[in-house]
């Protein structure tokens, strides 16, 4: 109870007087109960706080646990934290070192004057090992002449807290690039996008890249920019031979390229009548265009034709 003794009063069944006696509680010696342990391999980092704990032998008095972690040159320690509860919080893997944990109570002697009593702790080595983290260049897709996009990331294997509020992880950012710039050569296989400079003390971070996929120009639409012109204002007439008029593919004010940036291809373009060219683009375009053409009859080819055969 705290008190020096304690009085307990009863009946002696002889006298039937009363009879007070007196029971004096002695302090026995503290001891550790649950002295501050780690596991085998240390603790993997979580995302969250790791309660280190420690507990004495049972006592009436009110015991105060004052926490300790080793300096890191092995000089001294420093001063942590004093509390009733014999628990003490970590989280990061720069928390891991070496702790200990003093307890100590103070009660009252026979002389009635406050007393101390402690009980020291034992070094104890605490390790959080990092826990594995990807980070990844987020794929992207855009139009050859478009300007680059913004390059992002996602982050593969947050824990704990880290998953809801990426500021816990205590990671530095670092960048994520690629070397596509408007205008660049067009690469059927798209570009690789780049992640660099990730750190963390709490992940080991492995960095993965990315892909800039770079889309054809769609011809058909209108903001391709690329238009296709054939003549109908000539008369291609009938020769027997297969017509093939000629088309200019531009993109913008530049002349494109027969072979390289599209192919023309034409229907049966040898008798008189309306006829197709197709145009079909490849390369940095897709997409097809269709122009029509009219072959007219050739009156002399016909009369020619007729005399040669009387």
């Amino acid at each position: 109870s705290g008190e020096d003794a304690t009085k307990v009063t009863e009946i002696d069944s002889n006298s039937g007087t009363d009879i007070t006696r007196y029971a004096r509680w002695n302090l026995t010696d503290l001891s550790w109960q649950t002295p501050l342990t780690a596991p085998e391999g240390g603790y993997n980092y979580t995302g969250k706080d790791i309660t280190l704990s420690a507990s004495v032998n049972a006592t009436t008095a009110e015991v105060e646990y004052t926490w300790y972690k080793k300096n890191k040159d092995g000089d001294g320690y420093q001063k942590l934290e004093t509390n009733t509860t014999g628990k003490f919080n970590i989280r990061n893997v720069s928390d891991s070192g070496t702790y200990k944990v003093d307890a100590a109570i103070e009660y009252v002697d026979d002389n009635g004057d406050t007393q101390q009593k402690n009980l020291s702790g034992a070094d104890v080595e605490i390790v959080i090992n990092r826990v594995a983290l990807t980070v990844k260049a987020e794929d992207k897709s855009i139009t050859y002449k478009e300007n680059a996009p913004q390059y992002t990331y996602k982050y593969t294997g947050l824990v704990g807290d880290d998953i809801t509020d990426v500021s816990k992880a205590e990671i530095t950012e670092g960048t994520v690039s690629c070397d596509y710039v408007k205008g660049n050569p067009y690469k059927s296989g798209g570009y690789d996008i780049e992640v660099s400079g990730f750190t963390s003390d709490n992940y080991n971070i492995n960095m993965e890249s990315g892909k800039l996929t770079v889309q054809p120009v769609d011809v058909t639409k209108e903001s391709s920019g690329v238009t296709v012109t054939l003549n109908t204002s000539i008369e291609y007439p009938y020769t027997g031979s297969p017509v093939t008029p000629e088309i200019t593919v531009k993109d913008g004010e530049t002349t494109l390229t027969s072979g390289t940036d599209y192919d023309v291809t034409y229907d049966d373009n040898v008798k008189a009548g309306i006829h197709t060219a197709t145009v079909t683009f490849k390369g940095i375009y897709k997409g097809y265009v269709t122009r029509e053409f009219t072959i007219t009859k050739n009156s002399n080819y016909e009369l020619r034709v007729k005399l040669d055969n009387w």
